[in-house]
């Protein structure tokens, strides 16, 4: 009885916070789930394999040794083929709880950041644009690029705010070290530390003395398998890197270095399966919000976070350059941040204008929710109706058990 009066209490007090989570989970899984069996229709060719390892049961410890970068996804491959769970909606469930993940980190960064208004509309943004519910289904654990990006920010942003650093730095480092595993996210990393360094260094200051000590070892603990495996799995620990094996040529280089703006807001050279033809992966409204968004962020440039945003979409650019298509996963997260902050620039500018006047300030609101609704069905209606009958898409998916 007591325990029943304290649950209620607490969620009476932070019923906010107990109706944003409730909402995610089931919109977010209603939208992540559905069709998942049937759309894309066919397997992938790693899809195929995937299922193949399972039902053969070579998808064992030795396997998740020689692919340390695919660690989460692997360890639940072990779960399913303990279990004798072999669907394909099983195999596709796998990225919707990484995605579900996603969806929870984005939302309260951009809370954090903004306010839950603006965290509401761009969250829905986010979450049915076309590249992202793809990721979750898609059997090449892309969905860590969009998950390690999301997760970093919301790591600085938590640090750098809570009021208990002591007690939250270990769990901290220990995510940290974990990121190490998704390649290519060393860069972003060395970034973060270059830029943050400063507010690291004197937080880390001023810690007790037990968790200057533990808080390295934490870290090192997380790290120790690529020490361990460096000597007998080099080339799949170097992969964590990022860096190519062998340079494209100048010309391609040079393409790569117009094509990455292009490929996300006018025109995809690549045609992948992240997108319809040669359709942008961001559409006009959000590329509009983008722009807001970084005029924003160039006005509070002075915030290091900012900064940090800014110089991961560089990153981001560098690392296409030279790896190609795959890159462009670690810079969509950073662009939808920007869009968050061309929503908040947007209404905070709305507001501004009319201070009093509750009627100006009310179809400012619903001229945003308006369009965000209109965007919102595009976008399902572009995954869900148009993209599964694309040549490419068909072309990609298609094998069948």
């Amino acid at each position: 009885m007591y325990t029943s009066n304290v649950v209620s209490e607490w969620v009476s007090k932070n019923w906010k916070i107990v109706t944003f989570n409730l909402s995610i989970f089931i919109l977010g899984s209603l939208l992540l789930l559905f069709k998942i069996g049937t759309i894309p229709k066919g397997l992938s060719s790693l899809e195929l394999n995937t299922y193949t390892k399972l039902t053969s049961n070579t998808l064992n410890i030795h396997y998740f040794i020689h692919h340390l970068s695919s660690g989460p996804f692997l360890k639940r491959y072990l779960i399913l083929n303990f279990l004798h769970l072999h669907s394909l909606i099983f195999i596709r469930s796998i990225g919707y709880l990484f995605g579900l993940l996603v969806i929870y980190v984005f939302f309260y960064t951009v809370l954090k950041l903004t306010n839950s208004f603006v965290a509401i509309l761009s969250t829905l943004l986010f979450t049915t644009n076309l590249w992202f519910l793809q990721l979750i289904r898609n059997d090449q654990n892309l969905i860590f690029y969009a998950l390690a990006t999301t997760a970093l920010i919301s790591l600085i942003l938590l640090f750098i705010r809570s009021k208990r650093r002591d007690v939250i730095s270990l769990p901290i480092a220990a995510l940290v070290a974990c990121l190490i595993y998704v390649p290519g996210m060393i860069w972003l990393l060395l970034l973060c530390s270059v830029v943050f360094f400063k507010p690291i260094r004197q937080h880390f200051k001023n810690l007790k003395l037990s968790y200057q000590i533990f808080l390295p070892i934490i870290f090192l603990l997380f790290i120790a398998p690529l020490g361990i495996y460096y000597k007998h799995f080099k080339s799949k620990i170097l992969s964590l890197t990022y860096i190519p094996n062998h340079l494209s040529s100048t010309t391609t280089l040079l393409h790569r270095l117009i094509e990455y703006p292009l490929n996300l807001l006018i025109y995809n050279f690549n045609t992948s399966q992240l997108s319809i033809g040669n359709l942008p992966i961001f559409d006009l409204a959000s590329v509009i919000f983008i722009i807001f968004g970084a005029y924003w962020a160039f006005i509070n440039r002075k915030q290091v976070l900012f900064k940090y945003i800014a110089l991961g979409i560089v990153v981001g650019w560098i690392l296409f350059i030279f790896n190609g298509a795959t890159a462009l996963y670690f810079a969509l997260p950073l662009f939808s941040l920007l869009i968050a902050f061309g929503i908040y620039y947007f209404h905070s500018e709305w507001q501004g204008t009319f201070p009093r006047n509750p009627y100006p300030r009310t179809i400012g609101i619903i001229l945003l929710i308006l369009l965000v609704s209109v965007v919102v069905l595009y976008h399902i209606d572009q995954y869900f109706v148009v993209w599964p009958h694309t040549s490419q898409v068909l072309a990609i998916y298609d094998h069948y058990l």
